[in-house]
Order: structure tokens, then sequence, then C-alpha cells
């Protein structure tokens, strides 16, 4: 006789909601060298552009203080997911594994930073499952440690070390090895990718967005939703990558902010590397 979780998980795939994702879509990075980082000439050029697109300049400006020296990085060959943990595969997770569903109370989010049209009834779950027009959006509202845990348990499907992307792993998978600015080169094109400049207004499906996909072969590394990585400073953790809410200035590869690892936001996803 089935128990109730098992009853839960069945009733669960048979709505559609899928399993976590197979290796097929991972793709593989092998070992290599790649430019990281931004230079002075580069910040005052996305800064230019950021203002021309309507960003307020001191904000852009601190920003990018935040990035980087330019440099050349070294790193081994690893397996990256080829999108962010969608809504459905973490509801699969959840009642595979009994962990919390995502969630944020009232009195945290209000005293939460966050932007108008940022609010958690949008993207949260209902009955105990993600909202249907929803499920191959972002996985959203997960803590730091919810993330890795997820990225644990995703990577021992597969009798694998799973985890949050290092900074540099998810930088190189972003921007591809010669130092651009964007995945798809170096001038800004809204079309390629959902921030505030795109006007969606809204997370959309994972790898719907064709034009924004880097040299890698990875998809939505610059909008949709900023991502948890497993870098760690001053008890923050860093966050890489534009939401639908951000201006270009994040959607860059070298864009960087920290966080509190407890922060579970709505404009916050992530994605999993297996070694």
């Amino acid at each position: 006789m089935l128990g109730a979780r098992a009853v839960i998980l069945l009733g669960l795939v048979q709505g559609c909601v899928a399993h976590p994702r197979d290796d097929a879509d991972t793709v593989t990075i092998a070992p290599g060298v790649f430019t990281m980082g931004s230079s002075p000439h580069a910040r005052a050029l996305a800064l230019d552009e950021a203002v021309a697109h309507g960003a307020d300049a001191r904000a852009a400006t601190a920003r990018l203080r935040e990035e980087l020296p330019v440099g050349r990085r070294k790193l081994a060959g690893y397996a990256i997911m080829v999108h962010p943990v969608t809504q459905a595969d973490y509801a699969a997770y959840v009642y595979e594994s009994g962990a919390a569903e995502p969630w944020v109370d009232p009195r945290t989010w209000s005293r939460t930073s966050h932007r108008k049209g940022e609010e958690p009834k949008r993207v949260g779950w209902r009955n105990g499952r993600p909202q249907a027009s929803r499920e191959q959006q972002p996985a959203v509202l997960v803590s730091h440690a919810e993330a890795e845990a997820y990225c644990a348990h995703w990577g021992e499907r597969r009798d694998g070390l799973g985890r949050l992307p290092t900074e540099a792993q998810w930088e190189r998978a972003a921007r591809g090895d010669d130092g651009r600015a964007y995945p798809w080169g170096s001038a800004f094109v809204p079309q390629r990718t959902n921030t505030r400049e795109s006007g969606r207004g809204d997370m959309v499906a994972v790898a719907s967005l064709d034009g924004g996909v880097s040299p890698h072969g990875v998809y939505d590394v610059a909008g949709n939703v900023a991502e948890w990585t497993a870098a760690v400073e001053n008890g923050e953790a860093i966050v890489k990558g534009a939401s639908w809410s951000d201006d270009l200035v994040a959607a860059r590869p070298a864009a960087r902010r920290r966080a509190a690892a407890a922060l579970r936001h709505v404009s916050i996803g992530f994605r999993c590397v297996l070694d």
C-alpha cells in the first residue's frame, strides 16, 4: 500500500509536475581559462548604456562598484544546468524529500527590500503546489541553504555531488571565455532577455528566450531571475544575474551583489552544478 507522501507524489506526476531534470538538461563546460570581472572602461560603457535606457545613474554606479577587477581565471571542467530550477522541478523535490515549500511570511516580506510588482502572492504556491501557469517558471522564494539542499539531492539522484555553482563557474557559463559584456555580445538588446527594459513585468518560462543563450549553451543568465551562487562574503551570499525587475547593469555576467543567505525573494532563483 502506498504511503501518504507517495500518493501525493504520484498525483503530482500525473498532474504534469515533473521530476527534477535529468542529465540531458545540463551542459558540460571543459577545463579552460576565461575572462572574469570588468575593467573601468567596461563599467563606464555599462553606465552610459544604463542611463540611456532610463536607469538611475547613482544606483547603477553603486552596483558597478561591486564588480571584481578584470582578470583571466582557470577552471576545471564542470556540468551546469542549462536553465534555472523550475517550480515543477522544486515541487517534485518537495514531495519526494519532505522539504518545505517555497514561502515567506508577510511580516518578514514587509521588511524585505523589493520593488513594485514583486509580491509573493503573484508567484507563490497555492494549495501546496505551484500555480499551473508558473510550473515552468523559475523556483523562487528559496533561501540559500534550501537551494544548496536541493542541489545536493539533485546530485545524489545522478550519483554525483550536486551543489550551487561558484561565482566563477556561474560567470563563465554566462559569458563564455572571451570577456563579452553580455551572453550574446557587447551591446544590450532588450528583446534577448527579460529585464526591466524588456517591459514584460514578470517572470517567463525558463529557456523561452532563445536570443539570450550564452556561448556555452546556457539560458536565462541575463534576466528572468537572479541566482544564488556558492560564494559567500562577509556572511552574505553572492547573487549573480538579473531578474525581470532589474535593469541592464545586473544583466551583465560580471555584475554581482550580496544578499543575506536566509533571504527568500521573488526575484532570486538558482541552478546547480554536478561534480
